[in-house]
């Protein structure tokens, strides 16, 4: 067991990922539980899929069914959502958009299947690609790390691959804490603002994502909406501040 004082799931990402041993390095959460043949699964991709970096299972919720996105259940925000930001591709599985925004679709593909993005609940990377790529960004504390980690991963030319087989449950918890929305709010406007894809088109969408979510959730009834809004204020500042010490070209790590 690995403890660090610093708040923030990428910088316990980080210090794991460096005390590992292996030639992989496999990330779970701590709401899933892995079926009995995960590992065995895994150690057989790695070996059989000889230019994949990374590999990403199938994520079940507790009910044993593929996870659903929730604004689902209303018709017509799904159908703008899915129009303007993904180009009637948001249920395309392991999808990351050039603007940062990504998408699991409906449940995973039957068979080996080459993606841009992997679920974070599930999934392995050889050690050496996480070197190459210098681990995740510490920008982002809790939300969007494992986004510009794939984002970079595809961007030097790694293959990601989703694997049908290797699978865990999902138990998400019933409630959440008042403080998940907010950094929720924040961190997807400063990833929009890491990302440093030109041209007002990306910008445009990266800005609305966030604002379309918190119309989502004024119609479901959430308490947080003012939380969020203040949340994605600070955020385009922090964004800003982030961006301006950032002298590389690509400030994926």
């Amino acid at each position: 067991m690995i403890n660090d004082p610093r708040p923030g799931i990428s910088i316990a990402l980080n210090e794991g990922s460096k005390k590992a041993k292996g030639d992989i390095i496999a990330y779970l959460q701590d709401d899933v539980l892995v079926r009995p043949d995960w590992l065995s699964k895994l150690k057989y991709w790695f070996a059989n899929l000889k230019d994949a970096s990374a590999i990403g299972g199938s994520v079940y919720d507790h009910n044993l069914k593929p996870t659903r996105n929730s604004m689902e259940n209303h018709p017509v925000l799904w159908k703008l959502y899915d129009l303007f930001f993904f180009g009637g591709h948001v249920m395309d599985y392991g999808l990351i958009t050039e603007w940062g925004g990504y998408s699991f679709g409906n449940e995973a593909p039957s068979d080996v299947t080459e993606v841009t993005a992997l679920p974070g609940a599930n999934w392995a990377v050889s050690k050496e690609a996480y070197q190459n790529i210098g681990g995740f960004t510490e920008k982002l504390l809790y939300n969007g790390q494992d986004g510009l980690f794939f984002l970079s991963l595809t961007k030097n030319g790694y293959r990601l691959c989703s694997v049908p087989d290797m699978v865990v449950d999902h138990y998400p918890p019933t409630s959440g804490t008042q403080k998940q929305p907010y950094w929720l709010t924040r961190e997807m406007v400063i990833f929009s603002h890491l990302l440093n894809k030109p041209g007002i088109r990306n910008k445009l969408k990266s800005t609305l994502f966030v604002y379309f979510h918190m119309l989502f959730w004024f119609i479901s009834g959430s308490d947080q909406v003012l939380n969020n809004f203040i949340a994605s204020l600070k955020g385009f500042r922090d964004g800003k501040m982030l961006k301006k010490k950032t002298n590389c070209d690509t400030p994926y790590n």
